[in-house]
């Protein structure tokens, strides 16, 4: 089945920039998309599809999986493992340090 262009939704400092993967959480109905080249998360309200959040402090965010209210991301260019506030919107809280800079990831549940 092929997809089908729905609209186009714009993305904050988003022309002329590279992006990486994106998930889907049917649970919070919403879609994180792997900003790279910004370093941050773009983050998609699916019923309204309008940009709703930028989560920054993602150094070469390299992609997101999400479900179930849960969200992962991983970072190429990081050796620390951040803690951001998805609902609230706000940079990372803190960060632990996770070794080289091998590809590191963050899990958070989302609060509604």
């Amino acid at each position: 089945m092929a997809l089908k262009p729905r609209g186009i939704i714009e993305i904050p400092n988003g022309r002329d920039t590279s992006f990486d993967h994106g998930a889907f959480d049917p649970k919070t109905r919403r879609v994180f998309i792997a900003h790279t080249a910004r370093d941050c998360v773009d983050v998609i309200d699916h019923d309204t599809s309008r940009h709703i959040a930028t989560l920054l402090g993602f150094p070469e965010a390299a992609g997101v999986v999400a479900h179930d209210g849960n969200v992962l991301i991983t970072n190429r260019a990081s050796p620390t493992v951040p803690r951001p506030s998805a609902v609230s919107r706000q940079a990372p809280q803190a960060s632990q340090a996770a070794g080289d800079r091998s590809g590191r990831a963050f899990c958070g549940r989302l609060v509604a």
